[in-house]
């Protein structure tokens, strides 16, 4: 089973935002099935998605997205009800053969 992570940071950083046993999410599309589990440990972002077969074609720039969206919205509730303004940044993944490499967003 291939496992593909992305990581990041919490912007401003400094604030030392940690949140424990967040709920693992599934993602279905056709026949691709992902499980992703979220962290956040003192504002360092990790999410594993372990996927039942290998990425093909734009399915990379898709889960990043979905991953983004779901995590974005976590620290959306945290900065509403703390009354502070966070950002989400996710700037790196591993592939599942090891590789990192830096996210490359669309100008």
């Amino acid at each position: 089973m291939p496992i593909l992570t992305f990581a990041g940071y919490v912007f401003p950083k400094g604030r030392n935002i940690t949140f424990n046993d967040l709920p693992k999410m599934t993602f279905e599309n056709n026949d691709l099935k992902v499980l992703v589990t979220p962290q956040i440990q003192n504002s360092v972002v990790t999410i594993t998605c372990n996927l039942n077969r290998d990425l093909q074609g734009d399915e990379l720039i898709r889960l990043y997205t979905r991953a983004h969206e779901a995590m974005r919205t976590t620290m959306d509730v945290y900065a509403f009800a703390t009354g502070r303004g966070y950002t989400l940044v996710l700037s790196s993944y591993t592939n599942a053969n090891g590789t990192t490499e830096l996210v490359k967003t669309p100008h």
